[in-house]
């Protein structure tokens, strides 16, 4: 799994949240929990994560990121006449970087 380096430095400055954005959106789809964000059954179209960060702050000796993470997803099998179709789709999660490794995870906000 990629650690994340470049933005951690920035931490707690005015340019931390755009930084972490930048260096997220260069990770591979397969880095991001991107089936949460489906809601109809599909899958996610390739390429097409987006990020919102909404609040960040140091607990310990992590960083806990607040976030919106969106994607198109591709929904298929429903019999429309426009099937398969894209849909927007998005989900909350808290992301937790170890400040030291620049290891993360992301938490499913909805139980946390």
């Amino acid at each position: 799994m990629p650690v994340l380096s470049h933005c951690l430095p920035l931490f707690g400055s005015k340019d931390f949240h755009q930084a972490l954005k930048a260096e997220l959106l260069k990770l591979p789809d397969d880095c991001f929990p991107l089936q949460l964000t489906t809601s109809q059954g599909g899958y996610v179209k390739e390429n097409s994560k987006d990020i919102i960060i909404l609040k960040s702050e140091r607990i310990e000796q992590n960083i806990i990121i607040d976030l919106t993470l969106f994607a198109t997803e591709i929904v298929i099998g429903c019999g429309c006449g426009d099937d398969p179709f894209d849909a927007p789709a998005h989900c909350d999660l808290q992301m937790v970087i170890n400040e030291k490794s620049g290891s993360f995870s992301f938490r499913n906000k909805k139980l946390t």
